[in-house]
This record gives C-alpha cells, structure tokens and sequence, in this order.
C-alpha cells in the first residue's frame, strides 16, 4: 500500500488510543491462513492481537487500499472509542445452537459490528480526510451486485435468513455516495421487495436515535437485532433465527 496524508492521519490518530503496531496483510494471505471463505473478495478487514493490529487489503483492487485503510483503522478508533461490541452468548449458544450452526456464527458477529459502525465510519472519512471516495464505494458496489446476484430462492428457511442479512446489509447502503446508493437500492428493491421494505422502516427508526455516539449506536443496535428477530419470528425461521438470538452488544 502507498502512504498517503490520509493513511498517516490514520495511524496518528489510532496511535493516540493504543500503541500496537499495526501490520498489514493482502486478504488473500488471510484467507489462505484462517481458511474463512468469500474474505479475499472484500475490500479490506481488520483484526486485532494481544501485540498488533493486522489491516488486510484486496491486492486486486489497489485503488481502494487508501480508503479501506483508513475505514479499517477508523473500525479499531470506534473500538477503543467505547463503541458497543458484538459477541456471542455462550450459554444460549450451548443450549439452542447445534455445532452445525456455531461454526457460522462467527462471521455473522462480525457483519453485525461492521454494519453498526459504518454509518460514524463513512461520516469521518468524509468528514475527517481528504479522501476520494467514489472509486471505493464503486468498488463496494460490485461486491453488493454480487451478492444479490448470487441470491438463491431454492429453500424458504434459507431465503428468509438470507432476508435477514440483506435488510442488516441494506441499512449501510444509505450512507453511500448518492450514485451508488441509488443503483444498489435500486437492485435492492428489484431483487428482494420484503426485506427492503422492511429495512426503510428500520432505516427511519433508528435514524431517529441516531448512531454516531457509543450510546446512540448501543440503542440502535439493540432495535436492530430486535427487528431482525421479529423478521425472522413473524416468518417461523426456527433455528437459524437463534444466530440472532445468540447476538450480545454491550
């Protein structure tokens, strides 16, 4: 990755939170090592070690490394911010999820805490540094395309969890840029008209609380995963609606 003003500013900033180091990886070495599929398509992720942070970055899609740099690191700054975080109840786990289902529950943990933190995210890269972010939410873009293209309807229980997803996913959308914000609702409402309807509503309510604050963010977290729930409730989900269930924010 080239540094840039913006990628320094970054450092500097998180540098005033924590004194890790801070590595950074292509997501395709991720991949190979961690053997999580579908990471090495993203645009970046972060994880964090008791002696580093690691920022990974899509080789392939090199003019998006300084904004997915800068979104990484502003992920760890919310963290050490008092931003909530989003982990697993153990005990529900052990009593309502079969080892079948534990095994993906990690990677729905993680999409819950990016998708609560991004609209303060994409706030700060605005409003922060002097970033070009269009090519980036282009890039963002293809990766949502995708993901509706890739929507299968073949079994009900696994379209009304992938439902649940979308309207999660969805609520990010609407702080894109205006083009890209506009094409992928556009999609969206195409592809899946209950989950998006169902998301504008979610939208509207917690933009009433607001989520740009630690507390504002827990609260509507919490009317998030609730709506998710309910979602999943009113459409007898069974057990894949309990990877919700398991959800903790604290």
């Amino acid at each position: 990755m080239e540094e840039s003003s913006n990628t320094q500013l970054a450092r500097e900033l998180l540098a005033k939170l924590t004194d890790k180091p801070i590595m950074i990886k292509s997501l395709q070495e991720i991949a190979n090592e961690s053997g999580i599929q579908g990471i090495e398509g993203y645009l970046g992720a972060t994880f964090e070690t008791a002696d580093h942070i690691l920022i990974a970055l899509n080789e392939n899609r090199p003019e998006t490394h300084e904004n997915s740099f800068v979104h990484e690191m502003l992920h760890k700054m919310l963290d050490y911010e008092g931003f909530p975080k989003v982990s697993a109840n153990q005990d529900y786990v052990k009593k309502n999820l079969p080892p079948n289902l534990q095994v993906h529950l990690t990677k729905l943990l993680s999409f819950f805490s990016s998708v609560i933190k991004h609209p303060e995210i994409y706030k700060r890269m605005r409003e922060d540094y002097n970033l070009d972010m269009e090519s980036y939410f282009c890039g963002l873009l293809i990766q949502k395309r995708n993901r509706f293209d890739k929507k299968k309807n073949d079994d009900d229980q696994q379209l009304i969890f992938s439902n649940q997803q979308d309207i999660l996913d969805g609520l990010e959308y609407m702080y894109y840029n205006n083009n890209q914000k506009n094409e992928i609702l556009r999609i969206f409402k195409d592809k899946s008209i209950s989950p998006y309807n169902s998301c504008l509503g979610l939208h509207k309510a917690i933009s009433k609380i607001g989520i740009h604050t630690p507390q504002s963010c827990l609260t509507a977290a919490g009317k998030i995963k609730a709506h998710i729930i309910k979602y999943g409730d009113k459409r007898g989900l069974g057990l894949l609606n309990n990877m919700w269930k398991a959800i903790e924010i604290k």
